[in-house]
């Protein structure tokens, strides 16, 4: 299968086609870490608590980073800690286990502190709070884990990532909490839903800490903020996607903060930059039900970012005039409300010098079809908004084609989709981060031909007779052949009219007492040919008058009866 591009014929046949289609839903599922085991197959197991190096000597292997320790395949349910190691400094690995801590308190389920040289990976945890506390442990990593409860750490140099966690049913739980020694903590391709979590939940939180990174996680639904910043001394975020959250960045007191090519949107506010001297480059914040990007700060820089659709009037706010919303030399931002006339006014005062418009993402919706196998059929998609950047393109949930694309119309050949109901459906991706999609549902039916309804038709001898049959075909028909025989002989072949669905043909007029037999072949505009039952008639006499003689007897015993009544009534 494969999409062709076609020319565009014009903008206004684009205008004409176009309708809008559905974007990126806000409850988007966060990416599962893999199947694992359920608790019930690990091995129960007691508390662990471990404070020296010899330990761990219960424990498969050498301590060493060739050879670590090894704790794995047990279960601890319990209500104190499941896990609790500190001042080692050996290096082990807890991985594919079940840690569920069921007591009331505000402790996690693995704690580790002053206990260097540790990784975590592979299992799943459950907890009220925190399932996991890493505290002034160096060269700690935290990968692979799905669980209830988040991860807080002040742990220098420490490595988050591929965790899946859930703030469902937590207590004052953030997804991952970054304290003030965890310096140059690195925080990537996480993936935190805080969906009925408590009101001022974040999804990443920065307290006090210096040089963190935050890249490539997926934050959903946490109330308060997708990533908050308070107190910290500098950080990068990029390439996050924080969606339906209270404010996608809250950045409080962070100078130096750089901020680069995050989706937020479906929120309540977008960023929020309570900071100096920060860089807010290439990010898309847009339908957020407040501003889209305030700057409460000083000498802040704000470019190349997607910046629309958010509450009206509010698309950017400038709060104290002090910030710089364009490079100062040829980049501004995209406004969804800019009108293409000269600057663009931010509300509280600031000018962006280089603006440029940012269009909603649109996509037609063609109708649902009924094919033939093999037809040379396709389905025809046009989509519109800023910056067109690539396309995907999957039939029944499978990946069938992706590739660039520079906003022409895009074409869908069905020639070789086998006889089923599929489900194809089109995404296309823009530079602003919005997408949107279209299905459409194809049925295709097996190669047969035409179907026919041949009419029963009666003749009189030596008159035309007029045959009709209802035809159809999903591929079209073709043509239509009348087919008679007489008495037997050879079959004549006669080409049949189109009127509407209803094909016509005529057979001669013949002798008295012929019998004709009669047929009709179609074929599609695939070349498959069907044939009607065969279907005969025998040609009838026409009646004729009556003879002469009888009209004159029938005429005079009609006057004998007239006579005779007038006989009658004159006596009486």
């Amino acid at each position: 299968m494969k999409i062709r591009y076609v020319v565009l014929i014009g903008m206004v046949l684009l205008l004409l086609t176009i309708s809008v289609g559905h974007n990126t839903p806000a409850n988007a599922i966060l990416e599962q870490a893999p199947d694992r085991k359920t608790h019930a197959e690990f091995t129960p197991h007691g508390q662990i608590n471990i404070d020296s190096n010899a330990g761990f000597t219960a424990w498969p292997g050498e301590g060493t980073a060739e050879e670590p320790y090894v704790i794995s395949g047990i279960n601890i349910t319990m209500d104190t800690y499941c896990v609790y190691i500190i001042t080692t400094n050996v290096h082990f690995i807890i991985k594919d286990s079940f840690f569920y801590y069921t007591g009331p308190s505000a402790i996690p389920a693995v704690g580790i502190y002053g206990a260097n040289n540790s990784r975590i990976e592979n299992c799943t945890l459950k907890a009220g709070w925190m399932s996991i506390a890493n505290n002034l442990s160096y060269n700690s990593t935290i990968t692979g884990n799905r669980m209830t409860g988040g991860i807080t750490t002040d742990s220098p140099n420490v490595t988050i990532t591929q965790n899946t966690i859930s703030l469902e049913g937590t207590h004052g739980a953030e997804g991952i909490r970054v304290n003030e020694y965890a310096t140059s903590a690195m925080i990537y391709n996480n993936s935190i839903d805080g969906y009925g979590s408590e009101e001022y939940t974040h999804g990443v939180e920065v307290l006090e800490a210096q040089n963190v990174t935050i890249e490539e996680n997926s934050i959903l639904n946490t109330p308060y903020a997708g990533i908050y910043f308070s107190e910290a001394t500098s950080g990068v975020v990029t390439r996050n996607t924080i969606i339906s959250c209270g404010t996608g960045i809250r950045a409080y007191n962070t100078p130096l903060l750089e901020l680069q090519d995050n989706l937020i949107k479906d929120g309540t506010y977008g960023i929020l930059i309570l900071g100096n001297n920060c860089t807010v480059v290439g990010n898309s914040v847009f339908r957020n039900d407040g501003p889209g990007v305030t700057a409460d700060g000083y000498n802040s820089t704000l470019y190349g970012n997607f910046i629309g659709f958010n509450q009206d009037g509010w698309q950017g706010f400038e709060n104290t005039g002090t910030n710089f919303w364009d490079d100062g030399i040829s980049a501004g931002n995209y406004w969804s409300d800019y009108d293409g006339e000269g600057t663009y006014a931010v509300t509280g005062g600031a000018i962006d010098h280089y603006p440029q418009a940012f269009i909603e993402s649109t996509i037609t919706h063609p109708v649902d079809m009924i094919v033939e196998i093999e037809t040379p059929e396709s389905i025809t998609w046009s989509s519109n908004g800023t910056l067109p950047e690539s396309y995907v393109l999957t039939v029944n949930g499978e990946l069938d084609e992706s590739d660039s694309w520079d906003g022409a119309i895009l074409s869908f050949d069905l020639g070789d989709l086998v006889a089923g109901v599929f489900e194809v459906e089109l995404t296309t991706h823009f530079s602003s981060r919005m997408s949107v999609s279209d299905s459409v549902t194809v049925t295709v039916e097996s190669a047969s031909g035409p179907t026919i309804v041949l009419a029963q038709v009666s003749g009189l001898a030596g008159e035309t007779v007029e045959v009709s049959a209802e035809i159809s075909d999903i591929s079209g028909v073709f043509e239509v052949v009348l087919s008679y025989s007489v008495d037997g002989s050879t079959w004549t072949n006669v080409t049949m009219s189109e009127s509407g669905a209803q094909w016509n043909g005529t057979i001669p007029g013949q002798a008295i007492d012929t019998v004709v037999e009669y047929k009709v072949y179609a074929w599609d505009s695939l070349g498959n040919l069907a044939v009607s039952d065969t279907k005969s008639y025998t040609t009838q006499a026409d009646p004729a008058p009556p003879p002469m003689t009888l009209l004159l007897i029938a005429g005079a015993g009609v006057a004998g009866v007239v006579v005779v009544g007038l006989v009658v009534l004159k006596r009486r």
